[in-house]
């Protein structure tokens, strides 16, 4: 049994290996005085310094040298400004790159594109498949520019996209939800705290602003009625005041005119409800001329009948 100290050299090629009955032995040369040594102790094998395989310049206590300028080396990450951290990465000698394969204590930074299901990926980050998010209460998927973080949560009953407040990009969100997507039916709910959306327009300035043309079979309109008009109190215009103001503004009572349309648009409910007061307007005023022609009429009648009672 052996209890003391003993010495070893590091280099793999010095070594000669024979296979006997399926155990691989190893047998090594007794080292020089400028070999760096192993050690034994308490039936522990260690060593104190650098350890190379087919390399004499290793990157780190372990650096296997795998040809064409490629190491596969584990070390601690203070050399690359990761202090606490350990290792295992893969060193490129032609350009002196380190790209992390795992660490502990420290973010994971990689250098170059990333591939996951996929060996050329074009991005920093490509994934061939499914990318899933799953923590206690919610997942999120954020994305950050600037002062602000943007991302996508899902409690569990909605999916929602949110801001974080301004200045706190990885903070926790503010009270803008965009977007969100109810899970438990068909709704799409846009800028529920305010705000405008706009399609064709990066200025809208009403809660939805479209620059083109909006299609639809139906538009459901809630806005005021013009019932008042058959209020006993309404004075309706006699068509000799319609006709004086036509004269003079160009166009009907109460309905904007062609400058103001240019100008501002058309609030489609109020023009509408304007549109029905004059239909209801005028027609009051058929009925009113009904009623005055059947009384001119019946005046037309009686005068009939007293000139043919005088002619007998």
């Amino acid at each position: 049994m052996i209890d003391h100290p003993f010495s070893l050299p590091i280099t793999a090629r010095s070594a000669a290996t024979t296979l006997i009955g399926g155990l691989i032995l190893l047998a090594f040369p007794m080292p020089t005085p400028a070999q760096a040594q192993w050690s034994q102790a308490n039936g522990t094998i260690y060593y104190t310094g650098t350890v190379g395989i087919n390399t004499t310049t290793p990157y780190g206590p372990f650096t296997v040298n795998t040809g064409a300028n490629q190491d596969i080396t584990f070390s601690n990450m203070d050399w690359l400004g990761l202090t606490g951290s350990v290792g295992l990465g893969a060193h490129n000698d032609a350009n002196n790159q380190f790209i992390p394969l795992a660490f502990s204590g420290s973010p994971i930074v990689l250098a170059g594109n990333v591939g996951i299901g996929t060996s050329t990926p074009k991005t920093t980050l490509e994934v061939n498949g499914e990318i899933v998010a799953d923590t206690v209460g919610a997942a999120n998927l954020r994305m950050v520019c600037g002062n602000y973080g943007v991302f996508w949560r899902n409690d569990g009953a909605n999916t929602t996209l949110m801001h974080t407040t301004s200045g706190t990009p990885y903070g926790g969100w503010n009270s803008d939800r965009q977007i969100m997507l109810p899970d438990n039916n068909d709704n799409v709910y846009l800028s529920l705290n305010g705000g405008h959306v706009g399609i064709g327009t990066g200025s809208p300035q009403y809660p939805l602003s479209v620059n083109g043309v909006i299609q639809a079979k139906e538009v459901i309109v809630n806005t005021g009625w013009s019932d008042y008009v058959f209020d006993r109190n309404y004075r309706v215009p006699s068509l000799e005041e319609v006709s004086d103001y036509v004269t003079r503004e160009h166009h009907l009572p109460g309905i904007p005119s062609q400058s103001e349309v240019e100008k501002n648009g058309v609030s489609l409910g109020d023009v509408q409800s304007k549109m029905l007061a004059k239909l209801e307007e005028l027609t009051l005023q058929v009925i009113r001329l009904n009623e005055t022609t059947k009384q001119l009429k019946l005046e037309n009648e009686q005068l009939r009948e007293q000139i043919s009672n005088k002619e007998k």
